[in-house]
C-alpha cells in the first residue's frame, strides 16, 4: 500500500486489511478511490480526498450528508434502493483529518450498480429523472434550515456573472483578447441574468433541500436495468431552490455530448427531456406553486449559462477550481455549455409545453 494510504487501516475499522487501491470514477473535485479489503468476501469501499480550495469547511459538508443520508435510508421504501452511508472511524467520526489537515472519508460500495456518464436511451433518463424525483419527495419534509449552507452562493447567478466580469476586469493571465467571442457570448446576456434573477427575488419560490449537482452519473442503477437505486455525491447538498437541480437535470441530461464534447455537437435533445420530465413530474409527489413552475421553466438556460460561466472564469483566472487535464480544457467546457444555452434559447416555447403538459399530467 502506497504511503499515503497507510493510515487506513489504523483510522477505519474494515473488515479486513486494506488489500488493494484504484482510482474511481470522473469527477472534477476530489479525488476519488475504490479500496478493496482482504477478508473472504473482498469487501469494497469508497475512499474521498477532500477538496478544500472547493469545500473550506469539510465537517459542516459531512453533518448535512450525515443528516439526508439517516432521513432516506430510514424512510425509503423501494425494496431495490440500496442504501448509501457513511463509514465512520474508529473514534466515531464522520471524517479523518490527518497530521497535514488532509481530510478523508469512506463511504460503503454500492455493487451490483451501472452509472453512466451521458444518456444514451430514453430511459436512462426517465430512470434517472425518477430517482431524484424519489430523492426529493423523501426530503420534503426535512427542514432546510438545520442544513449549512457549505458553498454560499453556490447557484447564484448574479454573484457568478459578476465574478465572471471581474475575472474579465483583471485579466491575470492575459487571455480575454484572445477569446473575445467567447467573452461576448457572456456579456451580451446580462440582461437576461438580470431579468431571471429578479423572476426569483420575489420570496414565492420556497427553499427546499437540494442536491445541486444533479448529473446523470450521480444516480446509480440496478446492474443491467435503467432503475436508479440510489443517488450519490452529497457534497454540494444544502438548502435552495428546485430549479437547480431540475435545471442541472436538463443541462446534464440532454445535452448529446459530455461538457467535454465539441461544442458544436452539444444540442439540447427534447425527446430526452421529456422523458426527463416524464420522470421527474411522475414521481416528486411534491404541490408546486405557479412562481416555482414559472422558475422551473428557466431552470435549464440558468444552469448551463451558469456552468458555462464558472468554465470561463476559472479559465480566465488560471484554472484555479477545476481539475484540468490540459490547457484549454476549462475553454472548451465553456464552450459546450453556450453552445447548448443557444440551443435552448431557440427551444424555449417547445420545452416550456413539455414542462407544463407533465405537470399537468399529474396534477400539481
Amino acid at each position: 500500500m502506497k504511503e499515503e494510504f497507510v493510515f487506513l487501516n489504523r483510522e477505519f475499522e474494515f473488515p479486513g486489511p486494506v488489500k488493494d487501491i484504484s482510482s474511481l470514477g470522473s469527477g472534477h473535485i476530489h479525488d476519488t478511490f475504490l479500496v478493496t479489503c482482504a477478508d473472504k468476501n473482498l469487501s469494497k469501499f469508497v475512499l474521498q480526498k477532500f477538496n478544500q480550495n472547493v469545500f473550506k469547511q469539510p465537517l459542516e459538508v459531512m453533518s448535512n450528508i450525515s443528516l439526508v443520508l439517516d432521513h432516506l435510508n430510514q424512510t425509503n421504501q423501494d425494496a431495490d434502493f440500496q442504501p448509501l452511508y457513511v463509514i465512520k472511524t474508529r473514534k466515531g467520526d464522520l471524517i479523518h483529518q490527518d497530521s497535514s489537515d488532509t481530510f478523508w472519508r469512506v463511504y460503503n460500495f454500492i455493487d451490483q450498480s451501472d452509472s453512466f456518464d451521458r444518456v444514451t436511451q430514453l430511459d436512462q433518463a426517465l430512470g434517472g429523472a425518477k430517482a431524484f424525483g424519489q430523492f426529493f419527495k423523501l426530503l420534503n419534509d426535512v427542514n432546510p434550515s438545520d442544513l449549512y449552507i457549505t458553498i454560499p452562493n453556490f447557484h447564484d447567478l448574479g454573484i457568478r456573472f459578476q465574478q465572471l466580469k471581474e475575472a474579465i476586469s483583471k485579466d491575470v493571465v492575459g487571455k480575454v483578447n484572445q477569446y473575445k467571442k467567447e467573452v461576448a457570448f457572456a456579456l451580451e446576456r446580462e440582461q437576461q441574468v438580470a431579468e431571471y434573477t429578479k423572476l426569483i427575488e420575489n420570496h414565492l419560490i420556497p427553499t427546499r433541500v437540494t442536491h445541486n449537482d444533479t448529473k446523470i452519473n450521480n444516480v446509480l442503477f440496478k446492474k443491467g436495468t435503467t432503475q436508479g437505486v440510489c443517488v450519490v455525491d452529497l457534497d454540494t447538498i444544502m438548502p435552495g431552490l428546485l430549479l437547480y437541480d431540475f435545471g442541472d437535470m436538463g443541462r446534464t441530461f440532454c445535452n448529446n455530448v459530455q461538457e467535454e464534447g465539441k461544442a458544436e455537437d452539444a444540442i439540447f435533445n427534447v425527446d430526452v427531456y421529456q422523458s426527463l420530465c416524464e420522470g421527474f413530474f411522475g414521481t416528486i409527489g411534491i404541490p408546486l406553486s405557479k412562481p416555482e413552475i414559472e422558475s422551473l421553466k428557466i431552470g435549464p438556460w440558468w444552469m448551463t449559462f451558469i456552468m458555462g460561466i464558472r468554465f470561463l472564469t476559472d479559465f480566465l483566472s488560471g484554472d484555479v477550481y477545476y481539475k484540468i487535464g490540459y490547457t484549454q480544457q476549462n475553454l472548451d467546457r465553456a464552450r459546450n455549455q453556450f453552445n447548448l444555452v443557444a440551443d435552448i434559447e431557440k427551444k424555449r416555447d417547445e420545452l416550456a409545453g413539455i414542462l407544463e403538459a407533465s405537470i399537468k399530467k399529474y396534477a400539481y
